[in-house]
């Protein structure tokens, strides 16, 4: 599925294609792939998350010229970075620390905080549920483009470029402002330094992801993991 998304520039499924070549261990395939998702994504290209809406959005590519409706919705949707997303069955094509994620509700209040609107669709037996996405694994698209790189490479010029943008996208008024899937980037951010054995300064990442989203929230698995850790001198 993923090998035929390669004839398209959707860079979602190009990124669950690299995601897959990773976990494989084919890291060559992967690092060609980055490569060329990396050329894909342009200065003007804007982040969006459906499940944390915001408005700040205004390229000015439609400004310029007059266009048909179907035109204009088609520029807009060419800007666009959405996450990427896996299901419970696409476990085998995600990172291992993210698998986390599809478990961020942990207890009772964390249930009730998510969404309870349910709609329906024209056929009765057809009903979506916006807490859906809470059983995934989501992650916005820059941030994964650059753990993937991280993964992806043996070479600590790479890994360090990777770990660089990574570190400028988590300071950007996007994370800073809470826009997307903030707390994921953050729990990626203490992976980055449990590599590094900065267990310290991991723990203070995945408590920053707890402090901005306090419900379903991943980072918690973490810090049990590095208590775990600490008390039992076992890694998980």
């Amino acid at each position: 599925m993923y090998e035929r998304s390669v004839s398209s520039d959707n860079i979602v499924n190009r990124l669950k294609y690299a995601s897959m070549f990773v976990c494989n261990e084919q890291f060559d395939q992967a690092e060609a792939q980055l490569d060329a998702i990396e050329k894909l994504i342009t200065i003007d290209m804007v982040q969006f998350s459906s499940d944390r809406l915001y408005d700040n959005y205004e390229p000015e590519v439609l400004t310029k010229t007059p266009c048909a409706p179907s035109e204009i919705f088609m520029s807009y949707l060419r800007k666009l970075l959405f996450p990427v997303e896996f299901m419970k069955d696409e476990l085998h094509c995600l990172p291992s620390h993210l698998i986390f994620e599809m478990y961020r509700t942990i207890t009772d209040e964390d249930r009730k905080a998510r969404p309870s609107t349910t709609y329906k669709t024209a056929q009765p037996k057809i009903t979506f549920w916006p807490d859906f996405w809470f059983e995934t694994a989501k992650i916005d698209a820059l941030p994964f483009l650059y753990f993937l790189q991280y993964l992806s490479t043996k070479n600590k010029k790479k890994k360090s470029k990777a770990i660089c943008n990574f570190v400028s996208y988590i300071q950007s008024d996007y994370i800073l402002s809470r826009q997307g899937h903030f707390d994921t980037t953050w729990n990626i951010m203490g992976y980055f330094h449990e590599q590094s054995k900065n267990l310290p300064v991991a723990w203070k990442c995945y408590w920053i992801s707890i402090l901005c989203l306090p419900r379903n929230n991943a980072a918690y698995w973490h810090l049990f993991r590095l208590l775990g850790q600490v008390v039992y001198g076992t890694t998980y």
